[in-house]
């Protein structure tokens, strides 16, 4: 090969090995906002999720005790809530 010749690879390479890294760090960056992106969205539901069953079992709990019909186990449960809080 001439020099112009090797010269006309080496520049066309290298500019094409530069297009490749540059596309593929861009690439990676859209693609791992959009996976943070949809994992942000899941944890959020899930945190909802955890959160409106403690809700719901807060509230069967509060039930059952209010229904209690013992006032002994009132009495118990009062007692380790308390100790609880």
């Amino acid at each position: 090969m001439t020099s112009i010749h090797r010269n006309l690879l080496v520049t066309l390479l290298t500019a094409m090995t530069i297009v490749i890294v540059i596309s593929a760090l861009a690439t990676y960056r859209q693609v791992r906002q959009e996976t943070d992106e949809i994992f942000d969205y899941h944890l959020r539901q899930l945190a909802l999720m955890g959160f409106f069953e403690f809700r719901v079992a807060y509230a069967a709990c509060e039930l059952n005790f209010l229904k209690s019909s013992l006032p002994a186990m009132r009495n118990i449960t009062v007692l380790m809530v308390l100790k609880l809080v």
